[in-house]
């Protein structure tokens, strides 16, 4: 195994993960916040991980408002489109804030880079701060790049995590320009937090019991993070359906799935007497809620 230490700006870190993401198979990222300008390094490198049938784990904090909507909104849009993505947001707390550093690739021939010190996900981070980080090369079988591994799949268990829907980037957004603009909480600043944490309780506390439910939650999401609107994909509603089944620890059939999800949603629309009318047509292949539809995925979080 292979052990490198790096300063920067002397020496790059977006350099090397740029190589190392060109051939790489799976990548997890965590970082305790995230610029657009940062993210933007990335995103080119997962989505190809993900069209070639790779793994991509982003986690990141969003404590103080440090981290910026736009790179949230360019994650959310990637996740709702890659079933093999998973994106995470711990949530602030009274305990120790989120706070890790850790980039992680492996290629197809198992051969891992894990990338841990002090450089957030930030372009000042990977290319301009002064700034120490420790490169591992080697393979799963090498205690240390084991030990990341485990030590990362920790990190993801967190309690405290939530996979960000459309309605929680809004508040999110509006609370961080506001904390911005004032540089310090008020009362409204505070009220506006709350909201985004009752988002996050509600999110934790749906009721999902079948496919009906994930098809409404997968598109609810998917039309609130998507700019735009105007509807959601038969295929992105398969992707992100599937995601909140597995989370929800339901159990299917997952060889039949697409065309499952499919066939419930054209039987929706012709069955005009049936009582789950929640969903529309917008055109061929693109699907929307109805009123009856926004108001039972109300109901999931009550």
């Amino acid at each position: 195994m292979a052990i490198e230490i790096l300063r920067s700006p002397q020496q790059s870190l977006i350099t090397i993960l740029r190589r190392e993401l060109n051939r790489a198979s799976m990548f997890r990222l965590a970082t305790a916040y995230l610029t657009e300008s940062g993210i933007a390094e990335f995103i080119q490198p997962m989505e190809e991980i993900l069209i070639g049938n790779g793994v991509v784990t982003v986690m990141h904090g969003c404590d103080g408002a440090l981290t910026e909507p736009d790179a949230i909104k360019s994650l959310a849009n990637l996740s709702t489109r890659y079933l093999n993505m998973r994106y995470l947001i711990t949530w602030p707390s009274q305990s120790p804030k989120f706070h890790p550093k850790m980039y992680i690739t492996a290629d197809e021939r198992s051969q891992y880079t894990t990338v841990i010190g002090s450089s957030n996900a930030t372009l000042s981070g990977l290319q301009e701060n002064v700034e120490v980080n420790v490169v591992f090369k080697g393979t799963k079988s090498d205690p240390l790049i084991s030990n990341c591994l485990t030590t990362f799949d920790s990190l993801t268990e967190s309690v405290s995590t939530i996979e960000p829907t459309g309605e929680w980037i809004y508040i999110y957004e509006k609370f961080f320009h506001r904390l911005k603009e004032t540089r310090q909480q008020t009362d409204d600043i505070n009220e506006e937090w709350s909201q985004l944490y009752e988002q996050f309780r509600q999110y934790n506390q749906r009721s999902i019991e079948n496919q009906y439910d994930c098809i409404a939650l997968a598109i609810h999401e998917i039309t609130d993070v998507q700019s735009g609107g105007g509807g959601a994909t038969v295929q992105n509603i398969q992707e992100r359906a599937k995601k909140i089944a597995h989370a929800a620890g339901l159990d299917y059939q997952w060889d039949t799935w697409n065309n499952s999800i499919r066939s419930r949603l054209n039987s929706n629309i012709i069955e005009k007497h049936s009582s789950r009318q929640w969903f529309e047509r917008v055109h061929h292949g693109v699907y929307k809620l109805s009123p009856k539809g926004l108001q039972h995925v109300e109901s999931l979080r009550r």
